[in-house]
């Protein structure tokens, strides 16, 4: 039994060794960079009390940049993307029976910048596990406040009518799974800093989506 043990700790030392060794990002011999596009889905909502989350879409260029000379299997990724945000509630500009009134359906379109920092930990030759964090930044192109049952035609403009400023910034955070050093999946959570207006508070939510690197 004792040999076994033995054994079992020195084939454990050998494969932290390995992985230790192991390129996880595998930029050896290649540029410093994986460049790819991405696109998932949204779940957004409004941190305000009573909204339920949307459903929206992101597509956009993801740049990762080989940050190693500065810590061990880490590095940095930047990602410049179209992201439909929004939520389902109560319209706040009428205070008074809110729940006599239709849901309203808000969307909005930003182009969105999130900026990361992370740490890549190696599973085996195929697969390797990514954690990240870092800011975003967003500029609204547009949107609609849509009340339940209303067409497309009876919305009106969420950002005019409801005066609601186009700028945003918030914090982030990703996990993602990277497989055969091009294709990674991803989920990740957004919490937005800056209050929309008066009423709106900040712009969370989740999303989920996939990344293609391109071969080089």
């Amino acid at each position: 039994m004792k040999k076994f043990f033995v054994a079992l700790v020195a084939v454990l030392a050998s494969a932290l060794v390995q992985r230790a060794d192991a390129q996880l990002l595998d930029f050896d011999g290649m540029p410093p960079y994986k460049l790819g596009l991405t696109v998932g889905l949204n779940a957004p909502t409004f941190s305000g009390a009573g909204y339920d989350y949307a459903i929206g879409l992101n597509a956009g260029v993801d740049l990762m940049l080989d940050a190693s000379d500065l810590f061990d299997n880490t590095f940095a990724r930047a990602v410049v993307r179209y992201s439909m945000k929004g939520a389902t509630g109560p319209d706040p500009r009428h205070p008074d029976g809110l729940d006599l009134e239709p849901e309203t359906h808000f969307t909005s379109h930003y182009i969105e910048i999130p900026v990361h920092y992370g740490y890549a930990w190696y599973l085996n030759s195929d697969f390797t596990i990514m954690g990240e964090t870092g800011p975003y930044f967003a500029v609204g192109l547009g949107g609609t406040a849509r009340p339940d049952g209303e067409t497309v035609f009876g919305s009106h403009s969420f950002f005019k009518s409801h005066d609601a400023s186009r700028w945003d910034v918030g914090w982030g955070l990703q996990c993602s799974l990277l497989y055969d050093q091009q294709w990674q999946v991803h989920v990740a959570y957004d919490w937005g800093f800056k209050n929309l207006n008066k009423t709106f508070l900040q712009n969370n939510g989740l999303s989920v989506g996939i990344t293609l690197y391109f071969e080089y």
